[in-house]
């Protein structure tokens, strides 16, 4: 990939600490920075929040912010899958300057498939009063414009801009709601996480058309790269539901999940758990992007254009054995910088929830829950290794297992008891990346002949 990719590149190779945390600091809020925004606004908002205004207000909209974050990247989904791929293309292609008017007609495209969630859930469905009601509605689109904006980062070299509009839309967002609380209820909590992520998007949107000028290329690209990739589209869908299913489960099922006054209904506990567990895996996340988008990169583009140049058996050979050494040390490397983080998060959860004052009652999911956030990154891992070999079916497959897994463990384990809240997940997520790391390990084993035979399309059709 462009931009980002050949910076953290350039960074790493400066063989010393300021340019080795320079990457892995630009890499964390390139991999997770609308979702980590969000989740240290959250708390931030709820911690200070709960000294200047009342519960049931805090609750509302916090309960807002989860549907809008849960059925916002949903429906995103398939629409970033096919534009990231399109993005890809264009790369190779070098039609680059082409990027803005995929991001205008993606963004219309998504405008389309949100409007009719929206106003089923809080117009037709939720009883809030109509300034909240509107703030919701305005807050949905705009963590959907940051969800797709934040696929063309990598396009971007400006990479220190990028990590800048997300730091400063983060304390902005907690500022401006912390700010507007007093005054506006959850409608200027609202306002003001809102204004946050308004800056943020609009620098990002600016950073885009800064480097792409509009005018270049169709807007109607992204319907084209629906037909020509829609079985992305649908694992895109299908990653999200099975990340999000456990949560709805217990939302529906568990004996101790709420029923807000508006009619939406929640469980805060396990929520709460669950975001904070996702957070430990931002350095995981963070070491993920720069090793795919360094090494990997570098050693998959020398294997594939040596074969285009029609390169020898042995340089063949050399460059498959390079990319399983690659592969397997960043793999090991992961797991032993997660898996670590894992263990500590794990055995110090205790220590922890007590000195951030949180409900001991949590303690069981949150412990759960950092097992299978750090299986699920590295299911991730696996998967996006599969995607650079095309492997789009067995994604899929992959990704219905992830589903279908998730909706049993998770049922399976509200009926065994509360103790083994967020046991599904992690079991899903678990199995899921085993079955994805066998399938992984035997595609490189043979990677000559995948390449060549069983998946080259001008053989298969």
């Amino acid at each position: 990939m462009a931009g980002i990719g050949f910076s953290l590149r350039r960074l790493t190779r400066q063989d010393n600490l300021s340019g080795i945390f320079q990457a892995y600091g630009h890499a964390v809020f390139s991999s997770t920075g609308p979702w980590l925004a969000t989740v240290l606004s959250l708390g931030s908002i709820s911690l200070f929040g709960a000294q200047m205004t009342d519960a049931a207000t805090l609750q509302s909209f916090r309960l807002i912010v989860i549907y809008n974050f849960a059925l916002s990247l949903i429906a995103a989904g398939p629409v970033m899958m096919v534009t990231t791929r399109q993005i890809a293309d264009l790369v190779f292609a070098k039609r680059v300057d082409e990027c803005a008017s995929l991001f205008f007609g993606a963004v219309l495209l998504l405008t389309f498939i949100n409007l009719p969630i929206m106003l089923g859930l809080y117009v037709f469905y939720a009883e809030f009063d109509p300034i909240t009601t509107a703030m919701a509605c305005i807050n949905f689109f705009l963590v959907s414009g940051v969800w797709l904006a934040s696929v063309f980062l990598s396009t971007l070299k400006a990479y220190s801009r990028v990590t800048l509009a997300f730091f400063v839309g983060l304390v902005l967002g907690a500022t401006g709601a912390l700010l507007a609380v007093s005054d506006f209820g959850t409608a200027g909590l609202l306002a003001g996480f809102s204004f946050g992520i308004t800056v943020t998007l609009f620098v990002l949107i600016g950073e885009l058309y800064a480097e792409y000028p509009v005018g270049r290329g169709s807007y109607l690209l992204i319907f084209t790269a629906f037909k020509n990739h829609w079985i992305l589209g649908l694992n895109g869908f299908v990653y999200n539901i099975a990340l999000w299913m456990d949560k709805f489960i217990m939302w529906f099922f568990a004996p101790e999940s709420e029923m807000h006054s508006s009619g939406l209904i929640s469980y805060p506990d396990y929520d709460s758990a669950m975001f904070i567990a996702y957070l430990t895996v931002v350095p995981g996340m963070s070491l993920f992007l720069v090793i795919v988008e360094t090494g990997f990169f570098e050693r998959y583009h020398r294997y594939y254009q040596d074969m285009l140049n029609h390169g020898t058996l042995a340089t063949i050979q050399r460059n498959q054995q390079s990319l399983i050494s690659t592969l397997n040390a960043g793999m090991r490397n992961m797991i032993v910088l997660q898996g670590s983080l894992t263990v500590l998060f794990v055995f110090g959860a205790v220590k922890m929830f007590e000195l951030v004052q949180t409900d001991l009652t949590q303690l069981f999911m949150f412990r759960f829950g950092v097992i299978g956030s750090f299986f699920q990154c590295m299911l991730m891992f696996s998967t996006v290794m599969l995607s650079y070999f095309d492997l789009q079916r067995i994604t899929l497959t992959l990704m219905s297992i992830l589903t279908i897994l998730s909706t049993v463990l998770t049922i399976v384990s509200i009926n065994v008891g509360y103790a083994y809240y967020g046991l599904g997940y992690m079991a899903a997520t678990g199995i899921t990346f085993l079955i994805s790391y066998v399938i992984l390990a035997l595609f490189m084993q043979k990677l000559p002949f995948n390449a060549f035979v069983k998946y080259n399309k001008a053989i298969t059709g």
